[in-house]
């Protein structure tokens, strides 16, 4: 009887984890054991602004369907992250948002519910959706982020400065702040946006994140530039290519000539009072900045010195040297055609197209310009099939493969239940029999511990006591016969019979003389006040005047010192 009692309570507890193990099986929560795949995700979160490219070759490489679905979402915005810095717009960067977006969006997760609203901000304001969806995006972000508090280890881990977890979400969220403050400024809410762009400053400058610290620098001196603040805006551009070189970063010191040719742009349309040829040394000077960061940009990837040829195509256009603009737009086409064809796609080609076309009708070239507005015209009927096409092409696809995910993660739901109910089966059993099997064994154990501790003890003890009590009958012999003698014969017997207790009583009672010492043996050995006097040869006052000391310094008698 005794034995079927726990057996009940192991087959209810058996019951119990089986119920539990179904539920776990049938819950939509229940997410996949993590892949090794989904550590790539991390580890490209941390450097695909630098190699975009690689980047999402890297991304259509791998299997999403082995993903959880949080990683899948996860997936699907890091491939919109770099389809963004490569410059591509389009359905398929549309679909792969709405996948983040419907995941992310009232997520527990604040972390990529942040990058997404950062994302969806980006994507508004490429494709011109207006400044108040983007400020909307913006805002909701730097809401999710002031209320994150963990972010998964593997974004830390992947990181490339070392970083605790607090650091790396107060970096993000003054980062937003820059992002938030650079949006209100173009858009004239100067006020908000310098209040904004101030904060991130002030933080990146204290925390000697000198990158962070560039971008910040150059993002309020655009706000002074908008603002008509020439020498704060100046300050400013010279802060941030301080930091960048600080940071080493050579993208960001070319940067830092771009935000030049920004500025001498900026004061040839709107300082007022410039005569024809100072706003042409201002158009030269923008050239002249441009092609600084491009010398800066020399082994850098192809897709980093696209706006600088747009810029100086740009702005020989203004300078109406016509072929200079046709040069390097054409330069710009190159650069997209032979470095990223694939990645770039032909919205890239309409804008240069067009600055071609008017620069040849500029130069009276009927022949090229017709040339060049015939593929201007071509290139946009092309595109508008084209993506009717593709999206066409790309819902028939989801919906198989929707279809066909959904009947195998049913198969292998149920295959998933068959093995967990088996195994929880075995493992509960082995659990029983092994539970008690090991609580027999301790009890054993504990048993025959217990009674050799009381016999080790108890023999402890008696030889304790006989040796005490053995070394006391000497000492009084010694007494008795040596006379004169007789301190010296009993001091090396207590030594030898205890080596260290002298050494103990000094380190643990410094303030003890040597003669308080030796009343302190004599009464350990059994001694009275009469009988210490003669064998130390002092008298009766003496020794009562040391027990006295020994009890002030001690706080105790001067038999219990020795034995404690």
């Amino acid at each position: 009887m005794l034995i079927f009692a726990p057996m009940k309570r192991s087959c209810l507890i058996g019951t119990l984890l089986m119920c539990l193990a179904f539920s776990a099986c049938h819950s939509p929560q229940r997410e996949a054991k993590p892949c090794p795949q989904e550590d790539m995700l991390y580890q490209m979160e941390s450097f695909f602004g630098q190699k975009p490219d690689s980047v999402l070759q890297i991304l259509d490489t791998l299997n999403i369907k082995v993903f959880s679905e949080k990683e899948r979402a996860h997936y699907c915005l890091l491939k919109v992250k770099v389809r963004d810095v490569l410059f591509l717009y389009d359905n398929e960067t549309d679909s792969l948002l709405q996948v983040a977006e419907n995941y992310f969006i009232g997520n527990r997760d604040k972390w990529f519910e942040t990058e997404t609203y950062v994302t969806l901000s980006r994507i508004a304001s490429m494709e011109g959706k207006g400044e108040q969806i983007k400020l909307d995006w913006l805002q909701k972000a730097l809401q999710s982020i002031e209320q994150c508090h963990h972010v998964d280890k593997r974004l830390i881990q992947f990181h490339p400065i070392p970083v605790s977890e607090q650091e790396f979400i107060e970096n993000h969220t003054y980062t937003l702040h820059r992002l938030l403050g650079m949006t209100y400024s173009e858009f004239n809410y100067m006020e908000e946006g310098h209040k904004h762009l101030k904060i991130a400053d002030l933080h990146f400058e204290k925390t000697q994140e000198y990158e962070q610290r560039s971008e910040a620098a150059y993002s309020l001196g655009h706000s002074y530039l908008a603002m008509g603040e020439y020498d704060s805006c100046l300050m400013c551009y010279h802060n941030g290519l301080e930091a960048a070189k600080k940071a080493g970063n050579i993208k960001q010191c070319a940067y830092y000539h771009h935000c030049m040719c920004m500025f001498y742009k900026y004061k040839h349309g709107h300082q007022n009072g410039l005569n024809a040829e100072e706003k042409q040394q201002l158009l030269r000077k923008c050239v002249a900045e441009c092609k600084k960061g491009l010398a800066l940009l020399n082994e850098s990837p192809d897709y980093n010195k696209v706006a600088y040829y747009s810029g100086l195509s740009n702005t020989y256009y203004f300078l109406h040297e016509y072929d200079s603009c046709i040069y390097f737009s054409n330069k710009e086409i190159d650069l997209i055609t032979n470095s990223a064809s694939v990645l770039f796609p032909h919205e890239v080609y309409v804008g240069v197209l067009y600055r071609i076309y008017k620069s040849y009708v500029a130069l009276d070239d009927k022949e090229n310009a017709l040339r060049y507005a015939d593929m201007y015209l071509k290139m946009r009927e092309q595109l508008e099939d084209q993506h009717k096409a593709i999206e066409q092409v790309k819902n028939e696809y989801d919906k198989k493969l929707e279809i066909m995910q959904l009947r195998s993660e049913q198969q292998a739901k149920r295959y998933r239940l068959y093995l967990l109910l088996a195994l929880t089966l075995v493992a509960l059993m082995l659990v029983l029999w092994l539970f008690f099997h090991y609580r027999k064994n301790k009890e054993i154990e504990a048993l025959r511990f217990h009674e050799a501790n009381l016999q080790l003890q108890s023999e402890l003890e008696q030889a304790s006591q006989h040796s005490q009590q053995v070394l006391q009958q000497r000492a009084m012999n010694l007494y008795k016969t040596e006379g004169d003698k007789a301190w010296e014969r009993i001091i090396a017997d207590f030594e030898t019979a205890y080596p260290h207790a002298t050494e103990n009583l000094k380190a643990a009672y410094p303030d003890l003389t040597d003669a308080e010492r030796n009343i302190v043996i004599l009464s350990f050995l059994g001694f009275r006040t009469k009988e210490e006097a003669e064998i130390l040869h002092l008298s009766l006052n003496t020794v009562e005047k040391y027990r006295t000391n020994i009890r002030k310094k001690s706080g105790s008698a001067p038999i219990s010192l020795l034995i404690r």
